[in-house]
Protein backbone atom coordinates (compact mmCIF):
# COMPACT_ATOMS: atom_id res chain seq x y z
CA UNK A 1 0.00 0.00 0.00
CA UNK A 2 1.48 3.36 -0.98
CA UNK A 3 1.91 6.24 1.45
CA UNK A 4 -1.12 8.10 0.11
CA UNK A 5 -3.43 5.15 0.73
CA UNK A 6 -1.95 4.68 4.20
CA UNK A 7 -2.67 8.31 5.09
CA UNK A 8 -6.20 8.10 3.71
CA UNK A 9 -6.94 4.82 5.51
CA UNK A 10 -5.76 6.19 8.85
CA UNK A 11 -7.54 9.52 8.33
CA UNK A 12 -10.84 7.80 7.59
CA UNK A 13 -10.38 5.37 10.48
CA UNK A 14 -10.05 8.39 12.78
CA UNK A 15 -13.13 10.03 11.25
CA UNK A 16 -11.24 13.08 10.04
CA UNK A 17 -11.77 15.09 6.90
CA UNK A 18 -8.82 16.18 4.80
CA UNK A 19 -9.32 19.73 6.06
CA UNK A 20 -9.31 18.61 9.71
CA UNK A 21 -6.12 16.63 9.24
CA UNK A 22 -4.48 19.51 7.39
CA UNK A 23 -5.30 21.94 10.19
CA UNK A 24 -4.19 19.48 12.88
CA UNK A 25 -0.70 19.32 11.34
CA UNK A 26 -0.46 23.10 10.96
CA UNK A 27 -1.60 23.68 7.37
CA UNK A 28 -4.29 26.31 7.92
CA UNK A 29 -4.62 27.61 4.37
CA UNK A 30 -6.03 24.99 2.01
CA UNK A 31 -5.03 22.13 4.30
CA UNK A 32 -7.56 19.91 2.55
CA UNK A 33 -5.78 20.43 -0.76
CA UNK A 34 -2.41 19.55 0.78
CA UNK A 35 -3.78 16.34 2.31
CA UNK A 36 -5.47 15.46 -1.01
CA UNK A 37 -2.10 15.94 -2.71
CA UNK A 38 -0.46 13.59 -0.22
CA UNK A 39 -3.23 11.01 -0.56
CA UNK A 40 -3.10 11.23 -4.35
CA UNK A 41 0.69 10.95 -4.34
CA UNK A 42 1.11 14.30 -6.11
CA UNK A 43 3.25 15.44 -3.19
CA UNK A 44 5.28 13.40 -0.73
CA UNK A 45 5.21 14.62 2.86
CA UNK A 46 8.55 15.16 4.57
CA UNK A 47 9.47 12.97 7.53
CA UNK A 48 8.58 15.68 10.07
CA UNK A 49 5.12 16.08 8.49
CA UNK A 50 4.59 12.30 8.53
CA UNK A 51 5.52 12.24 12.20
CA UNK A 52 2.95 14.99 12.94
CA UNK A 53 0.32 13.10 10.94
CA UNK A 54 1.04 9.86 12.75
CA UNK A 55 0.61 11.62 16.10
CA UNK A 56 -2.70 13.17 15.02
CA UNK A 57 -3.88 9.83 13.57
CA UNK A 58 -2.88 7.89 16.72
CA UNK A 59 -0.43 5.67 14.84
CA UNK A 60 3.20 4.68 15.17
CA UNK A 61 5.16 6.99 12.81
CA UNK A 62 6.98 3.99 11.33
CA UNK A 63 3.67 2.70 9.93
CA UNK A 64 3.55 5.75 7.63
CA UNK A 65 7.21 6.07 6.73
CA UNK A 66 8.62 4.54 3.58
CA UNK A 67 10.83 1.48 3.45
CA UNK A 68 12.22 0.69 6.86
CA UNK A 69 15.96 0.05 7.15
CA UNK A 70 15.25 -2.84 9.51
CA UNK A 71 14.03 -5.70 7.31
CA UNK A 72 12.01 -7.35 10.10
CA UNK A 73 10.15 -4.13 10.84
CA UNK A 74 9.47 -3.65 7.12
CA UNK A 75 8.10 -7.20 6.81
CA UNK A 76 5.81 -6.61 9.79
CA UNK A 77 4.58 -3.30 8.32
CA UNK A 78 3.86 -4.96 4.97
CA UNK A 79 1.96 -7.81 6.63
CA UNK A 80 -0.08 -5.39 8.75
CA UNK A 81 -1.07 -3.36 5.68
CA UNK A 82 -1.77 -6.52 3.65
CA UNK A 83 -4.11 -7.62 6.43
CA UNK A 84 -5.84 -4.23 6.19
CA UNK A 85 -6.26 -4.44 2.40
CA UNK A 86 -7.27 -8.08 2.04
CA UNK A 87 -8.32 -11.17 3.93
CA UNK A 88 -5.14 -12.94 2.81
CA UNK A 89 -3.46 -13.20 6.22
CA UNK A 90 -4.14 -16.05 8.60
CA UNK A 91 -2.16 -16.32 11.85
CA UNK A 92 -2.03 -19.81 13.34
CA UNK A 93 -0.50 -20.74 16.72
CA UNK A 94 1.77 -23.81 16.55
CA UNK A 95 4.09 -25.65 18.93
CA UNK A 96 7.01 -23.79 17.35
CA UNK A 97 5.43 -20.35 17.70
CA UNK A 98 3.21 -18.51 15.26
CA UNK A 99 2.65 -19.51 11.65
CA UNK A 100 1.53 -16.92 9.13
CA UNK A 101 -0.36 -18.25 6.14
CA UNK A 102 -0.74 -15.90 3.19
CA UNK A 103 -3.32 -16.89 0.59
CA UNK A 104 -1.94 -17.53 -2.90
CA UNK A 105 1.63 -17.73 -1.62
CA UNK A 106 1.84 -21.49 -1.00
CA UNK A 107 3.53 -22.30 -4.31
CA UNK A 108 6.15 -19.59 -3.86
CA UNK A 109 6.93 -20.65 -0.29
CA UNK A 110 7.02 -24.34 -1.25
CA UNK A 111 9.53 -23.68 -4.03
CA UNK A 112 11.62 -21.52 -1.72
CA UNK A 113 11.52 -24.27 0.92
CA UNK A 114 12.65 -26.75 -1.74
CA UNK A 115 15.59 -24.56 -2.75
CA UNK A 116 16.60 -24.06 0.89
CA UNK A 117 16.39 -27.85 1.43
CA UNK A 118 18.63 -28.47 -1.60
CA UNK A 119 21.15 -26.04 -0.12
CA UNK A 120 21.02 -27.77 3.29
CA UNK A 121 21.55 -31.16 1.64
CA UNK A 122 24.50 -29.87 -0.39
CA UNK A 123 22.73 -30.47 -3.69
CA UNK A 124 23.14 -26.82 -4.70
CA UNK A 125 25.78 -24.28 -3.72
CA UNK A 126 25.23 -21.13 -1.69
CA UNK A 127 25.86 -19.24 -4.92
CA UNK A 128 23.11 -21.20 -6.72
CA UNK A 129 20.73 -20.65 -3.82
CA UNK A 130 21.43 -16.91 -3.82
CA UNK A 131 20.93 -16.81 -7.59
CA UNK A 132 17.55 -18.56 -7.17
CA UNK A 133 16.45 -15.98 -4.59
CA UNK A 134 17.53 -13.05 -6.75
CA UNK A 135 15.57 -14.49 -9.69
CA UNK A 136 12.60 -15.83 -7.78
CA UNK A 137 9.97 -16.65 -10.41
CA UNK A 138 7.16 -15.48 -8.11
CA UNK A 139 8.27 -11.85 -7.92
CA UNK A 140 6.05 -9.74 -10.12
Amino acid sequence: MDIGKRIKTLRKFNGMTQLELGKSIGVFTRGDVRIAQYEGQYRVPKKAVLEKMAKELHANPRILLGMDSDARTEILKQLLWLDEETDAIQIIPTDLGMCIHIKDMDDAFAEWCGAKHLLAEGEISAKDYFAWKMNCPYLQ
